[in-house]
């Protein structure tokens, strides 16, 4: 003969049941008066201090844009001025690579990547940098890194701007 098994189906159902329970006496809460006050008072100058900092990082952007540097050829600029110049002569992108050209199928044979498509739009990160190896380093060592700094990685990864 088979013994039956105990079980604790009236435990596992309070166990099961707690939880909401306590999830509706957190709901139940009442807050007092004064601690409505003194959140909504928090929270306020949470949001002003927030609004005071992002005020001053544009009052220092500001002083930034124009403050004089001076050339090596001993005139004086400012970054506003610069950004201003660089901006007016920003142009149309033009593939410095058209497809009549094997740049970047070479670049796939060289490498041995016989399994992707040279014509497909985003490429490895390798091309990147023999893009940069091959055009940007015959520059001065500025250059590069004044692109850089103008025009920055975004965060998915490319930049706002192509190079060129």
């Amino acid at each position: 003969m088979k013994k039956a098994k105990k079980t604790n189906a009236p435990a596992e159902t309070d166990n099961l049941a707690s939880p909401g329970l306590l999830f509706e006496n957190l709901r139940n809460v009442e807050i007092s008066h004064e601690e409505k006050l003194e959140r909504s008072l928090l929270s306020g100058l949470l949001l002003q201090q927030t609004d005071t900092l992002n005020r001053q990082r544009l009052e220092l952007k500001k002083q930034r844009d124009h403050e004089a540097i001076e050339l090596l050829g001993g005139s004086t600029t400012s970054l506003g001025t610069l950004k201003a110049l660089i901006a007016a002569k920003r142009q149309p992108y033009e593939p410095r690579f058209p497809r009549s050209i094997p740049f970047f199928s070479e670049i796939y044979r060289l490498n041995g990547w016989h399994h992707l498509d040279p014509a497909y739009y985003i490429k490895p990160d390798e091309v990147g940098i023999w893009i940069n190896e091959l055009i940007y380093n015959r520059f001065s060592q500025e250059v590069l890194s004044t692109l850089r700094m103008f025009n920055p990685k975004r965060t998915g990864g490319g930049r706002l701007y192509k190079h060129f």
